[in-house]
């Protein structure tokens, strides 16, 4: 995944807010697809070029619309303090050894502007954002596919910043501004063994009943910043290529992937030179000596380039 771990910080808002902002927007119904939907409707950048990126997105002046964008980044002393700052983050391996992350502590503040012809929109935005301090949504971030932290979401007043002195020039737009800020950390990503592998997003949403929850995760996430936030949409696995046989009709993952690539498993391949396609598996087989997962497919494989991204649908 992206090196930045603050700029994973920023995904995770964003698919926050698109899950629970976006239906009363529009922002899902813009495009057939969720990936399509979220990159029309909710953008990383701040106020004031806000309108000008969505509407090079969507070809229009102005549309209804989520932008988010990190005002504040502070280091927290008084986490630090903590005996957990001090001594480093232990977890259970899963050979049953202890391991240890380092991290320092480091508050993030989001601001996010709901934008909207409707004033009863933005209205029903502000209201949920009230309730959702209640439900309390929770990120969470897997190293190595062991060790899981939760940062905490803390959440400040909400501002109307609609400019109605431009009312004859834009139009009635009605902008609220709401602020949230995650008590993140800041792993010191010294060895393999410390790389992030997954995102996982939990929110408790109480008016589908109690102990209900939804989730959505990515794991060994692409480069590409619009794709890594377009994969939080929807429930879904992103695993790298490394490797493709077109003659013997194998793919090459690393780790061991047996359990995602059962026989009758269909999957696609996106963002590649000459891959795009939908695929069978027929069996798969990890080796140990390689830590690789090599795969058999149904189909003809049409290119020998290694790129792209493998993606399952849970």
């Amino acid at each position: 995944m992206a090196d930045s771990v603050t700029y994973l910080y920023d995904v995770a808002m964003r698919t926050l807010a698109y899950t629970r902002f976006g239906s009363i927007l529009g922002i899902s119904s813009l495009a057939p697809l969720q990936s399509d939907a979220i990159n029309k409707g909710v953008v990383l950048c701040p106020k004031g070029i806000a309108q000008r990126s969505v509407s090079e997105k969507r070809g229009e002046d102005f549309l209804e619309f989520i932008n988010i964008h990190p005002s504040r980044f502070e280091f927290s002393w008084n986490r630090q303090r903590t005996s957990v700052a001090r001594e480093g983050l232990r977890y259970t391996k899963t050979d049953g050894t202890v391991g240890v992350v380092t991290a320092d502590a480091v508050d993030i503040s989001y601001n996010m502007w709901f934008w909207s012809t409707s004033l009863d929109k933005v209205r029903l935005c502000m209201e949920k954002y009230l309730q959702w301090q209640h439900d309390t949504p929770k990120i969470s971030m897997t190293f190595a596919d062991e060790f899981v932290m939760n940062p905490d979401i803390r959440f400040s007043a909400i501002a109307d910043e609609s400019s109605i002195e431009d009312i004859f020039n834009t139009g009635k737009i009605w902008v609220y501004k709401m602020t949230a800020a995650i008590e993140g950390w800041l792993p010191k990503l010294q060895t393999p063994e410390k790389e992030i592998h997954k995102i996982r997003l939990t929110t408790y949403d109480n008016t589908v009943g109690v102990n209900s929850y939804t989730e959505v995760a990515v794991e060994d996430g692409s480069q590409d910043t619009e794709l890594a936030a377009a994969i939080l949409m929807f429930r879904t696995t992103l695993i790298g290529i490394e490797d493709v046989d077109s003659v013997a009709q194998t793919f090459t993952v690393s780790k061991d992937r047996t359990s995602d690539f059962t026989a009758g498993v269909t999957f696609r391949v996106e963002n590649s030179t000459d891959l795009d396609e939908a695929y069978t598996v027929v069996t798969s087989t990890y080796s140990t000596t390689t830590d690789e997962t090599t795969v058999l497919v149904l189909e003809v494989i049409p290119g020998s380039t290694v790129d792209g991204n493998i993606r399952i649908h849970e």
